[in-house]
């Protein structure tokens, strides 16, 4: 692996890409930027870690179109882009966690950005209702950044975990033990 200092300098500008693609998720998907941003991204870890490194060719294979896409309508489109950014930004976050854990000989959180990804694609096929997928998709990314920053109560917890339990028992499964893992690691 590189010095600390390369390592610390690549997660700051790791950072500020996870910065920009949320303002990309906070607001109505542009596919000319989602594409511009994932351009820029892959650049980044090329220079990182070289053009034939695993991780930038795991980086690229992020999907960003459908096996359907001539014809397909704008929401669509959007949907499509949007997955692929959430994956972009787990698949980010996770590799900050690899490197940090790397640099301190630390357990990473690769496994519960895995399973949110996955999570957000159930949601993404299997949920219709837009406002019910808006909802959920809400719930779920609060318990992802509140178990990656370690700042969501026990109550919230079981609050968005009853309600989406409420709305799609076959989610509640696949997120459970994910909750579970979170506070067997953090000590709860």
């Amino acid at each position: 692996m590189k010095t600390k200092h390369l390592s610390e300098e690549f997660i700051a500008e790791t950072q500020d890409l996870l910065d920009e693609v949320d303002t990309l998720l906070d607001t109505n998907i542009n596919v000319l930027s989602s594409k511009r941003w994932h351009a820029r991204a892959c650049k980044h870890l090329k220079k990182q870690f070289g053009k034939n490194h695993p991780y930038l060719q795991t980086f690229k294979a992020i999907d960003f179109t459908t096996t359907f896409s001539d014809g397909v309508n704008k929401s669509l489109a959007e949907d499509t882009h949007r997955l692929g950014l959430e994956d972009s930004r787990s698949f980010l976050i996770s590799l900050i966690d690899v490197i940090d854990a790397e640099d301190n000989n630390a357990p990473c959180l690769m496994d519960m950005e895995s399973i949110f990804a996955e999570i957000n694609r159930y949601v993404s096929v299997n949920v219709v209702d837009p406002f019910t997928k808006t909802t959920i998709n809400h719930r779920i990314s609060r318990l992802r950044d509140g178990m990656i920053a370690g700042d969501i109560s026990g109550e919230e917890v079981n609050h968005h975990m009853k309600h989406i339990g409420y709305v799609d028992p076959a989610l509640l499964d696949r997120i459970t033990p994910i909750v579970t893992w979170y506070y067997i690691h953090r000590g709860v």
